[in-house]
């Protein structure tokens, strides 16, 4: 049998196991109250003998209500003696399984994050979610084609153990691409030479060259790396679009970023009708995904080991908060800032996104607290914290710069240029200085030294080019405020910002 006709036979007999699939997805859905409860108590009872049980008691954890009783909240401050103990070699730390990897986070709201990944975490919910989605999408596309082409999945590279020798820290896209069972190597365009290289340029053009030659019919990747693959893979290619070249692609799975503001440059790239799915598979775990053609909102995943806590925004005081609620709690159109009890053995750990459930039952919503408190147009993942510190050693490395107020936006300018257009409320004395291309490069240098996500997309222009700055007068930000209603001793001013608009207003006044 040729192998495109072999390829058609697969595609049209997988999508009977995924439909049976998908009703049990379903069926899952429903029972979610139960499934949370049951799946906390079997994860406190496997915990057995660890030195996490046993500083807290879990043998007297009968029900939800002990659970939050006697297990404080952590974040990972609270939670790096253990893990930094388990990357030494310790075992029954926070689990009794053996810790096979350890995940490096980009570092987007703190420093970098190891974070503990065991098989049974990869089996039961990186690979379950994966599974599911593809079920949810198949079912509510039968006339996709997808299997009739292959899936190119993009991974990060290896990393070092600081505690030890052993060659166990890898991002979590490169532990899932070494981990996934050897039938999907059938399904999976994974080159890993790529890897580790350190010139983007060449990275990207390997990249393309892959994909040219091969039948590729989606690809997993972030927003902006993905745009630049289809105009690299356009231009070798010398097509309008990657679907002359590619007649099997049809979806793109982009994560990390809010996607919406790419659709329209997916559909000039890749084709009109690409299918655009957000999902999220970070580090910690695998949350949530998107389940329908243009419904950004995502639905949380219930059944996969991950235990969920919220709290509302309003009483938000980090490991001191007082009110936490369970699933069956939460409203519609609330910010809760979101903890986790996972496979992963993270104990009620928060995490730093903010949610707003759209819908309950089910339970779909909006991630609120990234979009506005970090700056992530562009995959850069620059937080607020993060820009403060870079201000703060600018300032140390020029006296006379005296920033009161500032805001960033990123820009898609109308030749597909992306870049940061800023705002500083500044002082008469540092007005005099202008904005210089030292400067520029000053600055740029700060930010780089907090954040290598930023060093990477702004080296030799790749993604972000020149950010663009504006110098305005002390009570600039205040008159703004009062313009729109809100005073600063009751809502603080914001640092960054995803429209456009609000800088221009700022700069009309």
């Amino acid at each position: 049998m040729p192998l495109t006709s072999f390829r058609t036979f697969v595609n049209q007999a997988i999508k009977f196991p995924m439909k049976a699939r998908y009703y049990r997805f379903m069926f899952d859905l429903w029972n979610v109250f139960y499934y949370q409860e049951n799946r906390l108590l079997e994860l406190v009872e496997e915990a057995l003998e660890t030195d996490f049980w046993k500083k807290h008691r879990f043998a007297e954890i009968h029900s939800r209500e002990d659970y939050q009783r006697l297990v404080p909240l952590h974040d990972y401050s609270t939670l790096n003696e253990y893990i930094i103990r388990m990357m030494s070699g310790e075992e029954n730390v926070l689990t009794p399984y053996e810790v096979t990897w350890f995940a490096k986070t980009a570092g987007t709201t703190w420093i970098s994050k190891y974070l503990p990944v065991t098989q049974e975490a990869l089996k039961e919910n990186h690979l379950k979610c994966s599974k599911d989605f593809l079920s949810i999408y198949l079912s509510n596309h039968p006339d996709s084609k997808l299997l009739e082409g292959l899936w190119m999945w993009l991974a990060g590279g290896f990393c070092e153990n600081p505690y030890s020798q052993e060659e166990n820290v890898w991002f979590i896209s490169s532990i899932l691409s070494t981990e996934m069972p050897w039938r999907s190597d059938y399904f999976v365009a994974l080159d890993k030479s790529y890897w580790d290289l350190d010139d983007r340029h060449a990275k990207l053009r390997k990249i393309a060259v892959d994909f040219s030659g091969k039948s590729i019919s989606s690809v997993w990747w972030v927003g902006p790396w993905i745009v630049l693959l289809g105009r690299l893979v356009n231009e070798m290619n010398k097509s309008s679009t990657v679907r002359d070249v590619r007649p099997y692609f049809e979806l793109i799975l982009s994560g990390g970023v809010n996607v919406e503001p790419y659709v329209d440059q997916y559909k000039e790239v890749y084709w009109e009708d690409v299918r655009v799915f957000n999902i999220y598979n970070a580090s910690e775990w695998f949350f949530w995904f998107q389940t329908a053609d243009l419904d950004f909102s995502l639905l949380l995943a219930t059944n996969h080991w991950v235990i969920y806590e919220f709290i509302p925004l309003t009483e938000f005081d980090w490991v001191h908060s007082k009110t936490v609620l369970s699933l069956e709690e939460v409203e519609r159109w609330v910010d809760y800032a979101l903890v986790i009890t996972t496979y992963a053995w993270l104990w009620r750990y928060i995490i730093w996104d903010v949610i707003r459930f759209t819908s309950l039952l089910p339970f779909k919503f909006e991630i609120t607290w990234r979009t506005q408190q970090i700056l992530n147009g562009f995959w850069e993942q620059l937080s607020v914290m993060v820009i403060n510190q870079a201000l703060q050693l600018f300032k140390e490395k020029n006296s006379w710069f005296q920033c009161f107020h500032y805001l960033v936006c990123p820009v898609v300018q109308w030749d597909g240029r992306w870049y940061h257009e800023w705002i500083f409320e500044v002082d008469e004395k540092t007005k005099q200085f202008w904005v210089t291309q030292e400067f520029v490069e000053l600055f740029d240098d700060c930010l780089s030294q907090h954040n290598h996500y930023y060093w990477w997309k702004r080296w030799d222009n790749l993604i972000i080019w020149t950010p663009h700055f504006h110098f305005v007068d002390e009570w600039t930000f205040e008159t703004w405020m009062k313009k729109k209603g809100k005073f600063w001793w009751q809502v603080k001013i914001p640092h960054i910002t995803h429209d456009s608009d609000t800088i221009s207003e700022i700069l009309a006044l």
